[in-house]
C-alpha cells in the first residue's frame, strides 16, 4: 500500500517538475533573441468581457513599430505567451502608463522570424519553484522504496 501511494505523489510530483520545466525551456527561448528600439503607436486598455466572478475584465492593448533587417515591421505583443488582462483597472492600467503613445523602448526580435517580436521577455520563475514538486519525487520514492521494502 505504501509503496502505491510513495509512487502516486513520486508521479505528481513528476508530472510538475515536467511542466514547470517546460515553462522555464519555452520563457528561455526569448532570452536569446536580440533587442532593438521600437516606439509605440498604440496602448489603450480595452474592456475585455467578464471574469469568472463577474467582474469586468481589461485588456492593455499595445502596438509598436520597429526596424528589423531593413524593414520596418508592427508588433503586438507584450509576452510571448499570452495578452495582460486583468480585473484591476489599475493594473492594467499600469502597463499603459508603462508604454504611452510616442514613447521610445526596447522591444525583442525573433531573429528566425522577425514579424513575432515581444515587449518583454518571459519570466523563468517557474524554474526557481521546481524544487517543490522534486521533493514530492524524491519523498513518493523514497516511501515506495521502503514500501516494498518492508
Amino acid at each position: 500500500m505504501s509503496a502505491g501511494l510513495g509512487l502516486s505523489l513520486a508521479a505528481m510530483g513528476a508530472f510538475f517538475v515536467a511542466y514547470l520545466w517546460e515553462q522555464d525551456r519555452a520563457a528561455r527561448v526569448t532570452h536569446g533573441w536580440p533587442e532593438t528600439p521600437c516606439e509605440i503607436l498604440v496602448s489603450t486598455v480595452e474592456r475585455a468581457g467578464v471574469s469568472q466572478h463577474g467582474a469586468p475584465l481589461f485588456r492593455f492593448e499595445v502596438r509598436y513599430r520597429y526596424e528589423w533587417g531593413g524593414k520596418s515591421r508592427l508588433g503586438d505583443r507584450v509576452r510571448r505567451a499570452k495578452s495582460i488582462e486583468s480585473a484591476d483597472r489599475d493594473r492594467t492600467g499600469s502597463w499603459q502608463r508603462r508604454y504611452p503613445v510616442g514613447s521610445r523602448a526596447v522591444c525583442y526580435v525573433n531573429p528566425d522570424d522577425p514579424a513575432e517580436a515581444v515587449l518583454r521577455r518571459d519570466t523563468r520563475a517557474a524554474l526557481y519553484s521546481i524544487w517543490f514538486p522534486a521533493l514530492f519525487v524524491v519523498g513518493g520514492l523514497g516511501i515506495a522504496w521502503r514500501g516494498v521494502r518492508d
